[in-house]
């Protein structure tokens, strides 16, 4: 029960961060443009974790406190619903608004400056190392759950 209620709490921060642009990527918005959703963030994830490991909570909730090995499981299911997210607002840009269709540059391919522009590079040097690092992790998932 546990495990679910924090894929549950961080799948709904990742809806948080999503829903920052209705089309826009994270890539161009990225999330310090709005501080106050960081700190309601930063405030859920501290009451999860309150609940989590300050007693007596744990007991009153009934929940028992996360390992690293589960936590990191616990981003490896909710960490998907950003890159779905992503496509459903590519797909929305592109295809669904009227009058839209995808660009396609003068010279027939896309200079590498050309497609970049407007992405928030910061977000990219340290969002791109912490997944490839979470998701080359290996947690085992079979010994956790059925041990």
């Amino acid at each position: 029960m546990t495990m679910a209620l924090s894929v549950l709490v961080t799948i709904e921060m990742c809806n948080a961060l999503n829903s920052l642009s209705e089309n826009q990527s994270l890539l161009r918005m990225p999330p310090w443009e709005n501080v106050w959703l960081l700190g309601a963030i930063c405030l859920s994830m501290s009451l999860h974790f309150l609940i989590l490991y300050v007693e007596p909570l744990p007991l009153i909730f009934q929940i028992t406190p996360l390992n690293v090995t589960q936590w990191l499981m616990v981003l490896k299911i909710s960490l998907p619903v950003i890159l779905m997210d992503e496509l459903l607002k590519f797909a929305a840009r592109n295809y669904l608004e009227p009058g839209k269709e995808l660009a396609k540059p003068a010279s027939g391919s896309c200079a590498f400056s050309a497609c970049t522009e407007g992405i928030s590079w910061p977000f990219v040097l340290v969002f791109f190392p912490l997944v490839v690092w979470l998701y080359s992790t290996d947690t085992n998932a079979s010994d956790m759950f059925w041990s």
